[in-house]
């Protein structure tokens, strides 16, 4: 896999193959998560009335691993550089992954609901209760 490059690098010079462009959906319990996403993305990807072959689609066998934080927002657009089309004789485009995160029906552990209120405001109240008692 291409080795991620920073957006400020100089262009490595001559002409590069084209741009390509995906949407992929992240179920919301795969952000900031240590073990990542495993996105699919076709080795060849549709542009106009053509498909394209992506310049790693050999190496990453059409899955690309992703280590979202969990407050990525949904939209956002990731460029994977060197993963567009590659053309003969030329540097290989980037991949640009417009990422939608969708709702999987998963609460974080830490999101407060109602009864988990209910029930640390009724044992902060016993314990207090306790204190006042026996103290």
């Amino acid at each position: 896999m291409s080795s991620l490059g920073s957006i400020f690098d100089p262009n490595e010079g001559g002409r590069r193959g084209e741009d390509l462009r995906f949407r992929i959906e992240v179920p919301r319990s795969a952000l900031g998560t240590d073990r990542g996403y495993m996105a699919s993305v076709p080795t060849s990807i549709s542009k106009g009335e053509q498909r394209i072959e992506r310049a790693e689609a050999a190496v990453d066998g059409g899955t690309i691993p992703l280590y979202l934080p969990k407050t990525f927002k949904s939209g956002s657009v990731l460029r994977l550089r060197g993963q567009g089309a590659r053309s003969p004789g030329e540097h290989p485009g980037d991949l640009f992954l417009e990422i939608q995160v969708i709702d999987d029906g998963w609460t974080p552990p830490w999101a407060p609901t109602l009864p988990t209120i209910f029930w640390f405001g009724l044992m902060a109240a016993s314990g207090c209760s306790y204190w006042l008692l026996m103290g």
